[in-house]
């Protein structure tokens, strides 16, 4: 059980019977996302229980193949990818005790297995794909979709000077497919955000402290999940030293896969930091719904 299921399905029934819920905030004109409806219309022939049971299957092995996917394309080395499939099985806890893998059947592992998948794809340079596929990660997860926007950018940016004359074309070409996805998307959530706000900004501020204080604010994440975090940033250090040294991940030629200068290392990095440091400026500091309800301590 959690709450995060009970959710999923009290808004499904929701979408399903319009009656259930007609005075609650939560399901008066608010659209999170598509996959609420997808759910909501499979519910009508099939049970919630074998809707989920199979759904996590199916979103588990989506999830797995796109790590071992990334990591395959980054080192070049099928046991490097196994190692990091295995690693991945285990769910582990990010700042403030969320896991990175969910235990129950949730929309954001699709979406982020979706993510995974595009940026495989993004250093194969299969670049209208991998933008097609963030773009379609904006239907189930759009905030997913936004930090694999920024990482998208970031990488593209950093390599912005290998890309030839016909790369460039498929980009632009799927940059304009991607702005016309997530138009529906983008305008269902922040057309019912406002349908759905109440009360001043201190009010809501405070809301979304009860709710969701592991998503926004640093001054309320979990002491134990911030320390369970710190073995992964050690092995982070290690792993940075060992770029440093010169000697990173050779691949079957012999000649380094991985090294300091390796553009989607600096891009997610860049991301990172950037979304760490505004995170932390528009929650504590200076409050501004958008940027906080954007969530990038995700």
């Amino acid at each position: 059980y959690s709450y995060r299921t009970s959710f999923l399905v009290s808004y499904s029934y929701g979408i399903s019977n319009p009656t259930l819920f007609p005075r609650d905030i939560g399901f008066f004109g608010y659209t999170l996302n598509f996959f609420f409806e997808i759910v909501a219309l499979l519910s009508r022939y099939f049970s919630l229980e074998n809707i989920f049971f199979v759904g996590y299957i199916l979103s588990s092995f989506l999830f797995v193949l796109a790590i071992y996917y990334l990591a395959k394309t980054i080192f070049d080395d099928e046991r490097v990818a196994m190692i990091a499939v295995f690693l991945t099985i285990l769910p582990k806890p990010g700042f403030s005790n969320i896991s990175t893998v969910s235990e129950y059947f949730y929309y954001r592992d699709i979406a982020m297995s979706m993510i995974f998948l595009s940026i495989g794809l993004l250093l194969r340079k299969k670049y209208f794909w991998a933008i097609f596929l963030v773009g379609l990660s904006s239907f189930i997860h759009i905030l997913s979709t936004v930090y694999g926007a920024m990482i998208g950018v970031a990488y593209l940016f950093f390599t912005r000077k290998d890309i030839s004359n016909k790369e460039f074309k498929n980009i632009v070409l799927a940059g304009f497919v991607f702005l016309i996805m997530i138009i529906l998307p983008l305008h269902s959530v922040l057309s019912s955000e406002t349908d759905a706000s109440f009360g001043s900004l201190n009010e809501w501020k405070e809301i979304v402290k009860l709710r969701a204080f592991d998503h926004y604010f640093p001054s309320t994440f979990y002491f134990a999940g911030t320390i369970l975090f710190l073995p992964f940033l050690l092995f982070f250090c290690l792993f940075w030293r060992e770029l440093k040294d010169g000697k990173g991940m050779a691949s079957k030629d012999g000649n380094p896969r991985l090294t300091l200068d390796f553009p989607i290392l600096w891009a997610i990095l860049t991301v990172v930091i950037v979304c760490g440091i505004m995170a932390t400026i528009f929650s504590e500091l200076l409050v501004m719904k958008f940027l906080l309800s954007a969530q990038m301590f995700r």
